[in-house]
Protein backbone atom coordinates (compact mmCIF):
# COMPACT_ATOMS: atom_id res chain seq x y z
CA UNK A 1 0.00 0.00 0.00
CA UNK A 2 1.31 3.28 -1.18
CA UNK A 3 0.37 6.51 0.67
CA UNK A 4 0.84 9.94 -0.35
CA UNK A 5 1.63 12.64 2.57
CA UNK A 6 2.91 16.27 1.90
CA UNK A 7 4.57 18.35 4.10
CA UNK A 8 3.43 21.75 4.51
CA UNK A 9 6.11 23.75 6.59
CA UNK A 10 5.76 27.43 8.04
CA UNK A 11 1.86 26.88 8.37
CA UNK A 12 -0.36 29.12 10.46
CA UNK A 13 -2.61 25.63 10.88
CA UNK A 14 -0.14 23.58 12.40
CA UNK A 15 0.25 21.22 14.02
CA UNK A 16 -2.53 19.82 11.83
CA UNK A 17 -3.21 16.56 9.71
CA UNK A 18 -5.80 16.38 7.17
CA UNK A 19 -7.06 13.58 5.07
CA UNK A 20 -7.90 14.04 1.67
CA UNK A 21 -8.89 11.96 -1.46
CA UNK A 22 -5.08 12.21 -2.38
CA UNK A 23 -3.44 11.45 0.75
CA UNK A 24 -2.51 12.73 4.21
CA UNK A 25 -1.10 16.91 4.48
CA UNK A 26 0.76 17.85 7.43
CA UNK A 27 0.78 21.34 8.54
CA UNK A 28 3.65 22.60 10.78
CA UNK A 29 4.78 25.59 12.30
CA UNK A 30 8.51 24.55 11.75
CA UNK A 31 10.39 26.25 8.95
CA UNK A 32 11.53 24.70 5.84
CA UNK A 33 14.94 25.35 6.29
CA UNK A 34 17.43 22.60 6.15
CA UNK A 35 14.97 20.09 7.74
CA UNK A 36 13.35 22.03 10.41
CA UNK A 37 9.62 21.58 8.91
CA UNK A 38 10.47 17.88 8.42
CA UNK A 39 12.08 17.57 12.35
CA UNK A 40 9.20 19.54 13.43
CA UNK A 41 6.65 16.85 11.85
CA UNK A 42 8.14 13.81 14.24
Amino acid sequence: MKLAVTIKPNSKKGPLVEQGSDGLTVYVRGPAVEGAGSAASN
